[in-house]
């Protein structure tokens, strides 16, 4: 029975894997899941939905065609992460600097921008890693 109610009701709602905006206005994905403003999430979904972001961030960073060590690879997938590819494709002066394996540029760079602004203790971090490859 509940089963059985399961499966009509994930069949009537359809499954989206894209978040559109319902005929309500609620931003919605899945099988008719909105997102309102204040809801909760549970931890496990939410060790899936990084998981997944993580997952996509990688794949992007490949498309930067970088050849970074491990430490700096991980400060450029952290940033995709946070601003996306896009946004970090942002970062023209930073990336030229890194091609040329130039770090103490590329660290400067990273803090010459909105986003160091913005979240300064993530920026500080992670462009200090860039510039000594430490963690």
């Amino acid at each position: 029975m509940i089963e059985d109610l399961k499966i009509r009701i994930q069949l009537h709602e359809g499954y989206r894997p894209n978040v559109y905006v319902d005929s309500m206005g609620f931003l919605t994905a899945g099988y008719g899941h909105a997102f309102l403003v204040g809801s909760k999430i549970s931890h496990d979904v939410a060790e899936l939905l990084f998981r997944e972001d993580f997952e996509d961030a990688v794949r992007k960073y490949k498309k930067l065609d970088l050849d970074l060590d491990p430490i700096r690879e991980g400060v450029v997938i952290e940033m995709i992460y946070q601003l996306g590819l896009s946004g970090v494709r942002g970062f023209q002066r930073m990336l030229m600097a890194l091609k040329v394996k130039d770090y103490d540029k590329a660290s400067e760079e990273m803090l010459d921008s909105l986003w160091a602004s913005q979240t300064r203790y993530r920026a500080r971090k992670l462009a200090k890693i860039m510039m000594t490859g430490e963690v």
